[in-house]
């Protein structure tokens, strides 16, 4: 249910220089589809968390997800786990 996934506490954990939608991105969804929602993954975390939220503001349903960008890293999940902002996240 969809208010239990926006009750749920999360860390939507996103690399800001995670922009590229070519072969240096790896296997990615590149569906009409897929595209409708970003370009590359880092436009496609926003948008899903900006989704979210709004729909959590829409419906006054309880909002437990938090949005933390990493400066500088791509898609790097060694950068991503080990960068500050996931850490102190990771600790609270």
């Amino acid at each position: 249910r969809i208010q239990d996934l926006l009750a749920t506490k999360m860390l939507i954990a996103l690399g800001d220089a995670d922009t590229k939608a070519d072969a240096e991105a790896g296997v990615m969804d590149q569906s009409p589809e897929a595209n409708a929602q970003g370009p590359y993954r880092l436009a496609r975390g926003r948008a899903y968390f900006a989704a979210c939220q709004h729909i959590a503001d829409e419906k006054n349903l309880p909002f437990n997800m938090t949005k933390r960008e990493v400066p500088g890293v791509g898609h790097s999940a060694d950068k991503m786990f080990n960068s500050i902002q996931v850490t102190s996240y990771l600790s609270q």
